[in-house]
């Protein structure tokens, strides 16, 4: 651990420590700016403290390389999970879709082969198979 710096909130009422509740807000940026902003809740007085390059200078250059690939690999998983989430989310939709149709078509010959597709559709996130995944839900968007 490297200190980057210290700040005060000055001014908060007299009170013991549990009756003063201070937010603290910590953003981490892409070039490596700390921003660290804390709020008193009460009076919403805020103190903020920005931390750029400078702290880093007592790391050596290697440090420096291997905390700056750290950040980009933070940033990628970031991305990919959001991506992630997003195709998750239709997923759902999907299958709730599917499901609801099931309903309304039990006795109909089109329900076994939505239940059969549904049924390897589960099987599949059960394995964790993505590809497996892509391409049985293209058949389920075909289906539907």
């Amino acid at each position: 651990n490297v200190p980057l710096g210290t700040f005060k909130i000055e001014g908060l009422p007299p009170r013991p420590a549990s009756g003063v509740q201070v937010e603290v807000h910590f953003d981490f940026d892409h070039n490596g700016i700390l921003t660290v902003t804390a709020t008193e809740k009460e009076k919403g007085q805020q103190q903020m403290l920005i931390v750029d390059d400078a702290a880093t200078s007592r790391l050596s250059s290697h440090e420096l390389t291997k905390a700056r690939a750290d950040i980009e690999s933070l940033f990628e998983f970031g991305e990919e999970l959001e991506d992630l989430t997003e195709a998750s989310l239709t997923h759902a939709e999907l299958l709730d879709q599917a499901y609801n149709l099931l309903e309304s078509l039990e006795g109909d010959a089109a329900a076994d082969k939505l239940r059969e597709v549904l049924s390897e559709v589960e099987e599949a996130m059960h394995e964790e198979d993505e590809e497996r995944i892509a391409q049985l839900i293209e058949v389920l968007e075909n289906l539907l």
